[in-house]
């Protein structure tokens, strides 16, 4: 089985291939940020996440991550993420 990534932002369709490969993936094909909602209700089940500078990875988004082992980040800096919480 493989292990599952989701992934908030739109990245280059080669990236994309290459990650299909091996995990399944679900993502953000859309050029413009990943909705909190759907970023909350989508982590869930999820081993790892890819976020964007535009998303929030706060206590509340890792309280519904109950699976997640991995959290990368695509962008400069990680203010964004709680490192505490994490």
């Amino acid at each position: 089985m493989k292990k599952k990534i989701l992934i908030t932002g739109r990245l280059p369709e080669e990236i994309i291939t290459v990650l299909d490969t091996k995990y399944e993936i679900e993502a953000n094909d859309e050029d413009k940020p990943f909705p909190r909602h759907r970023l909350l209700s989508g982590i869930g089940d999820k081993d790892g996440l890819i976020s964007m500078i535009t998303d929030t990875v706060d206590e509340e988004l890792l309280d519904k991550a109950t699976h997640l082992k991995m959290i990368a980040h695509f962008g400069v800096g990680y203010n964004n993420i709680n490192v505490h919480a994490a």
